[in-house]
């Protein structure tokens, strides 16, 4: 398991907190937004969280860990429905694509901020540093199934392609904010080609 049960009262209060905070902004929603759009009692909420700097941070972290957790899911995905090399190479150039979706562009920009506000913040930033290492084994476990399999090359560190892999995702916010953008599909004939010809296995 990734981690503990997660009582349902503290689901629903972040769940609630993910849907303000895409609303109104990361820091732009209130305890009073919160209780009311999600019917839950101060008593409740005061119960599973220290204070609501303590909701807001578990609202980040859930942000932070969305579309990874989505790219790591669709490469397992594609790892249980390839048969050989071929069919695994064309369904992670698919997964490489998503990527490029406007959507993504923001979630880059929420990461950024995110990591950003770490500094200075202890738990902050062990809590975003703990759920990073997680995404990290799940993407690194992922990748060593494929090596497994002989798809992967196995001359590199399983560890190391991982964050490779979500190196190149984050990495494309430069894009996001260049005045002049790359075109998407340039993106992804340049990725696809270091990952055809120096981690999948010929």
């Amino acid at each position: 398991m990734r981690k503990t049960a997660e009582h349902a009262t503290h689901r629903a209060l972040v769940d609630c907190g993910v849907e303000l905070a895409k609303e109104f902004g990361m820091y732009g929603f209130t305890v009073e937004q919160l209780l009311t759009t999600s019917g839950i009692s101060k008593g409740s909420l005061y119960h599973h969280f220290e204070d609501f700097g303590d909701l807001v941070e578990c609202v980040q972290v859930r942000i932070f860990t969305e579309y990874v957790e989505l790219d790591i899911s669709a490469i397992q995905r594609a790892l249980d429905a390839a048969t050989d090399r071929e069919k695994f190479v064309n369904l992670i150039s698919a997964i490489t694509r998503t990527a490029m979706q406007p959507q993504r562009a923001i979630s880059r920009i929420q990461r950024a901020r995110i990591i950003s506000a770490t500094q200075g913040r202890e738990r902050f930033a062990a809590r975003i540093g703990h759920e990073q290492k997680l995404l990290n084994d799940q993407m690194t476990r992922v990748i060593s199934v494929g090596q497994e399999r002989g798809w992967v090359s196995p001359h590199f560190d399983a560890q190391a392609i991982a964050l490779f892999v979500q190196g190149y995702a984050f990495g494309l916010i430069l894009n996001d904010v260049a005045e002049e953008h790359v075109e998407p599909e340039e993106l992804v004939a340049v990725i696809n080609s270091v990952i055809a010809n120096l981690l999948i296995v010929s």
